[in-house]
């Protein structure tokens, strides 16, 4: 989530600095429609985010098991080998071996297991920010707002009239138009 938040971060320094080339004369910012929306509370909040999340956490939840599984069966090797080190040296030689090129195959599970919950998450993050960029996008337009900001938690935007908050509407909003979690791989 933390991609999330620089991401935001980043679009908001963008948008600053548009408005303020903008803005040449004094009176031209009472003049532009502009509101701002917290970012964290549209993350936090947004039922998109929370599927995404509870499909993350499945996904963590079937590797884990995969990882245990495998973690369990290492587990009996050794035992094996303890067991057959006294009575069987030949034996015992032939499971060490057998529990090193088990202990790698481990250690890659895990790296390939890291990395592909890793680029999900990036992906499902990703949709997620697209999916409330393209809806902020649209509501703004059907409100005719020419600037809607991004205030994060990071202070991007240090101060806000409450009146220029419009974060609960487009929540309400961008929760009413979401339809479920897509269509999974």
């Amino acid at each position: 989530m933390k991609y999330i938040h620089y991401c935001l971060l980043s679009a908001t320094c963008i948008l600053l600095a548009i408005l303020t080339s903008c803005n040449d004369s004094s009176d031209t910012a009472t003049t532009i429609p502009i509101a701002y929306v917290n970012t964290t509370t549209l993350l936090s909040e947004y039922q998109g985010t929370l599927d995404a999340l509870q499909d993350i956490q499945e996904q963590r939840k079937k590797l884990k098991k995969d990882i245990d599984s495998a973690d369990a069966n290492l587990k009996m090797d050794i035992q094996r080998f303890q067991k057959l080190e006294k009575s069987n040296p030949r034996q015992a030689h032939m499971m060490y071996e057998l529990i090193q090129t088990r202990q790698k195959q481990s250690a890659a599970m895990r790296r390939d297991y890291n990395q592909q919950l890793a680029d999900e998450e990036n992906r499902i993050s990703a949709g997620v920010l697209n999916q409330i960029n393209a809806f902020v996008q649209d509501y703004a337009k059907r409100h005719g707002y020419k600037m809607i900001f991004g205030a994060t938690d990071e202070g991007s935007i240090m101060y806000g009239d409450e009146d220029l908050d419009i974060t609960k509407e487009v929540l309400a909003e961008l929760n009413t138009s979401y339809h479920g979690p897509t269509a999974k791989k």
